[in-house]
């Protein structure tokens, strides 16, 4: 056949494709271009300037939004991406009308398919809410109402997870944050799905390949125009093959939970996924597949949150004991409970400040703009259907109008200097501070996170002392920057010791 048709031997398929996707590229840049026409643009609005800048994007991030926002505060810019304009909103009054759009007309949902070529939303109805975010009426309705109800079992998962990694009394050298993510990973199963498939190894293996294959893909979607994407999104994204696997854990519960009455079902986030979905989605594949992804939402931030605090805290170990010394106070007095960890002021302010100072990107409140005919800000500006849009995070978090000394990390920072009120909580979000997005929209399940968080660091605070592999270091490990994300330096290393009086859970 290749003698018949020689142009099999050649280049010209691939040439060809090439010269296919080139011209595809151009007409749809320079339509969006034309669309966003009244919106500045930090860097080159032309063809090839703006296909430059959306590769420097990937690494040089941060420099060009925090570029944006100084430039056009009080306002909206644009930046480039490979298929579509980034617009960031970096406005308190925007942002209000933001936080307001409801999901039929900026969806997060979407927005996170628009970053991560998820196969979530292929298929479903942009303008469906329900099918879109069934999961979030799971999370309002079991994860965050029964947080008090299930914490004795988040602190046993802690102890035993810690015992496993810290089985002695001498030092335990680990790699930070994967050590620390895989904690996450079991403390939150154990929440989700309870015991004993939150000690599976195999299991929690799979749990984790899903992480790291779902940010593997996402980066690498984000970056390449929208034709190349499925097969990127084939070789890399575990949302069906993962899951798949998964299934052989999870299928037999989900299929025996929608066989039970409601009341004779167990507490944990099957059940209320079962509850929560609808018709088209209540199967153990869709189950399974909203599970991992909100195991992936659980551990990811969190574990960063955590890895961040540990590497500032053992370069400053100045720091650590008032947290020792409050944690020793209040459980000592009050015993383990929530209750206990949201009366520790300094504890509140600590992690606000931890979230703050380090936060988990460039950007945040990714939406992707789905109302028929765009949205239109107060300002007037409409932004067209099809655009991500997103809130400048970190230049917000080092603004020296919203924090005095931003660039210091101060953990005494959102303390009442005058009385002993409680500060503004972890989870409480405003136009200052962004960690968790803010309105309606915001991460519905901030509180339970909020909420192991505090436990972990207590837990830590009580019962180990810690340092860097190399105590030398006066500066926390540096973050790597892919893209609008942070992520922990994943060669850092923490060591971890027993103290000789522990408070146990």
């Amino acid at each position: 056949m290749a003698a018949a048709f020689p142009i099999l031997n050649s280049q010209w398929p691939i040439v060809c494709l090439g010269v296919g996707i080139a011209v595809y590229f151009y007409f749809e840049r320079r339509s969006l271009t034309r669309k966003l026409s009244g919106v500045p643009t930090v860097g080159s609005s032309g063809l090839i300037g703006s296909c430059i800048d959306s590769i420097l994007h990937f690494s040089h991030n941060d420099k060009h939004v925090m570029d944006g926002y100084r430039k056009h505060k009080g306002s909206l810019f644009k930046i480039a991406l490979p298929n579509v304009w980034n617009v960031i909103v970096c406005s308190p009054d925007l942002l209000d009308d933001f936080r307001r759009a409801p999901e039929n007309e900026m969806s997060i949902f979407f927005g996170i398919g628009e970053a991560f070529e998820s196969e979530m939303v292929k298929g479903l109805d942009t303008l469906d809410h329900k099918l879109a975010s069934f999961h979030v009426q799971a999370i309002h309705a079991g994860v965050t109402r029964n947080a008090d109800t299930k914490f004795p079992d988040l602190l046993d998962e802690i102890q035993a997870a810690f015992d496993d990694i810290c089985p002695g009394d001498d030092w335990n050298t680990f790699p930070a944050y994967e050590t620390i993510s895989r904690v996450l990973l079991r403390v939150n199963n154990r929440y989700f799905v309870g015991l004993p498939l939150c000690r599976n190894q195999p299991y929690l293996d799979l749990a984790r390949s899903f992480m790291i294959g779902s940010v593997i893909s996402g980066l690498v979607c984000q970056y390449l125009p929208v034709i190349v994407r499925p097969l990127v999104n084939y070789i890399y994204s575990p949302m069906t093959t993962t899951v798949q696997k998964v299934m052989k854990y999870t299928g037999p519960i989900i299929e025996e939970r929608m066989k039970m009455e409601k009341q004779a079902m167990p507490n944990d986030l099957i059940t209320w996924l079962v509850q929560e979905a609808p018709p088209q989605q209540r199967n153990a594949f869709h189950i399974t597949q909203r599970l991992m992804f909100l195991n992936m939402a659980a551990s990811t931030s969190a574990s960063s949150s955590i890895t961040y605090g540990l590497f500032h805290l053992a370069t400053h170990p100045a720091l650590i004991g008032p947290l020792v010394e409050e944690a020793t106070r209040t459980i000592g007095e009050k015993g383990w409970s929530k209750s206990s960890l949201d009366s520790m002021r300094l504890l509140e302010s600590f992690e606000r400040e931890n979230l703050r100072y380090h936060g988990a990107g460039v950007l945040t409140m990714n939406r992707l703009v789905v109302k028929p005919g765009g949205f239109t800000f107060r300002n007037g500006v409409t932004v067209p259907e099809g655009t991500l849009v997103s809130a400048a995070e970190q230049a917000t978090h080092y603004d020296p109008e919203y924090y005095e000394d931003p660039e210091t990390f101060d953990i005494y920072r959102f303390l009442d200097k005058v009385s002993d009120k409680m500060p503004r909580r972890i989870s409480t979000p405003d136009p200052t501070y962004l960690i968790f997005g803010l309105g309606r929209q915001a991460c519905p399940g901030r509180f339970y996170a909020a909420a192991v968080i505090k436990a972990i660091w207590t837990y830590i605070f009580l019962n180990f002392e810690f340092k860097l592999e190399h105590s030398s270091m006066e500066k926390p490990p540096m973050q790597l920057i892919l893209g609008a994300h942070f992520v922990p330096n994943m060669k850092a290393k923490i060591m971890f010791r027993r103290k000789k009086s522990p408070i146990a859970a």
